[in-house]
């Protein structure tokens, strides 16, 4: 099996989290990672053994995927020098802080022939699989999401944040398209 050659863009809690997942899997070949703060990527470097490019543009020479995770402000602006670099792309959600923002990158991966994908990881929960299981058909839903605060994410409202989760288990528990009224 030919491993992917993949870097990761962000070095934070999810960067990192990446970083450790692509050293433990099997297909993959973790070339290094891009963070914009090079005193963090030194730490990072040291602490996890993972090579930190100096420029992004340095990294995408160097491989055949990436995985973005930065603030969602910043999606847009590393996502496409991604795909016009013609690199498959795993974008953390939400895809984008706009829908125009987002209609570009699905617009400039068609266009470079790349692979976009959103990690929408919910719906690869094990309670969230065993419920599909179980083939139920939903007449009403009540949804509260309940949690500490956390700083992460604050660049863009709840809603993309956290309730993007919400939103796509909903539409794969209904299997219809939502109605826009």
């Amino acid at each position: 099996m030919n491993r992917i050659k993949t870097g990761v863009v962000g070095a934070g809690v999810l960067g990192c989290h990446h970083i450790d997942k692509c050293n433990k899997s099997g297909s993959v070949d973790l070339v290094g990672f891009f963070d914009s703060d090079p005193a963090h990527a030194a730490g990072v470097e040291k602490e996890k053994g993972t090579p930190a490019f100096r420029s992004i543009d340095d990294m995408l020479d160097n491989v055949d995927a990436v995985i973005i995770a930065v603030p969602c402000s910043a999606h847009v602006e590393n996502g496409l020098a991604a795909l016009t670099a013609r690199k498959h792309v795993l974008m953390e959600k939400p895809l984008a802080d706009s829908y125009v923002n987002g209609a570009t990158l699905v617009e400039c991966a068609r266009e470079n022939s790349c692979i976009l994908h959103v990690g929408h990881s919910e719906i690869f929960n094990p309670a969230f699989e065993r419920l599909m299981s179980l083939s139920p058909s939903p007449h009403f839903m009540e949804i509260h999401r309940l949690a500490e605060f956390s700083p992460r994410g604050t660049d863009v409202s709840v809603i993309l944040d956290l309730m993007v989760h919400d939103l796509h288990l909903i539409y794969r528990l209904c299997k219809e398209e939502p109605c826009y009224e």
